[in-house]
This record gives C-alpha cells, structure tokens and sequence, in this order.
C-alpha cells in the first residue's frame, strides 16, 4: 500500500482553478455595495426627517406668534405710525427693494423686509428663537350710523424651528372693533 500523501498527490486535479474563489468574492462585492446603499439612504431618510420635524416646529412657531398677535388688543397700537413702535406700521399696498424697484409680496417678506426691526412674539418651545412679527393696518371701514368704526389689521410673522435654516412666513388678518 503506498503512502497516504501520495495517492493524494497522484489523483488528477479538477478544472475548478479558483472558480468558486471568484464567485465568493463577487457575492461579497454585491452585499458590500447593498450594505453601503442602505446605510447612505437611511443616513438620507434621517436627514429628510430632520429636516421635516425643523420645518413643523418652524411652522408652529409662526402660526403661535399669529395667533398671539391677533388675540392682543391691536387697535391703540397702531394710531401713530412714527415707527416708534417696533413691529408695527400702515398698510403696504406695493411692495419694492432697496432701489424701489417693484418686487412680489413673496420676495419682499422671503429676502427684502428688515425682520430684525419686527416685534418679537414669545418664542415656542423647540424653536431656535422666538418669532417676529410685523401687523400693517387698514384705513377704517365705513361706520354705519349704529355700528362701531372697525379696522382690519393684517399680520405677518417670521418662524423659525429647530436650527436656523427653518424659517416659515404666516400671515392672517383679524379686525377690531375702534372705540
């Protein structure tokens, strides 16, 4: 009887040559490739939903400052328009830039108005800093003989959420009975 190691040595070898090597190593690839696809679109998805839940608080701190706005007594404010108040001033019927070129009611409120000179609302819990706002009025509406003079005051607030980079414009009116 010869030798163990030799008849292993003696038998053909099959023509596998590292075949099953290469296949290995494609599967690893493809579930490597799979693995860092996952981990890149959950790291979006986490993202996106930070993004969205900076957006929501944003969103709620404007719409808390509006609706603080028009629960005040608006109407003894807003007699003297010498912009001594901070926040507060007559009806824009046009909107412009800085050279008073005619701009969108968007572009003026997104880029244009100066909101630091804005009033500033109680700031909401989760937001960055506390809303601003700014209340324009309109001229009074015709007094009926047994009615009281009523004002229109339009109210635009400037929200902001989680970080900074959320910041969401609400605007509302509400009128006011003038005594």
């Amino acid at each position: 009887m010869p030798p163990r190691n030799n008849i292993l040595s003696s038998r053909k070898r099959t023509g596998q040559k590292g075949s099953a090597l290469i296949i290995g190593m494609i599967i690893v690839l493809m579930l490597t490739l799979l693995g860092v696809t996952t981990l890149r679109t959950t790291a979006l998805e986490a993202r996106m939903a930070g993004n969205e839940r900076d957006t929501h608080v944003g969103f709620e701190s404007a719409e808390g400052a509006l609706r603080e706005m028009a629960s005040k007594n608006l109407s003894p404010l807003t007699i003297d328009y010498s912009g001594s108040l901070s926040g507060y001033g007559p009806w824009k019927l046009s909107y412009a830039d800085a050279l008073n070129n005619p701009t969108t009611e968007y572009n003026y409120w997104t880029s244009i108005f100066g909101w630091s000179s804005g009033g500033l609302a109680t700031q909401a819990t989760g937001s960055k800093e506390a809303a601003r706002y700014f209340v324009d009025t309109k001229s009074f509406l015709s007094p009926n003989s047994n009615k009281k003079s009523v004002r229109v005051f339009r109210i635009t607030v400037n929200g902001v959420g989680a970080s900074s980079n959320a910041r969401i414009i609400v605007q509302g009116t509400t009128t006011q009975e003038i005594n």
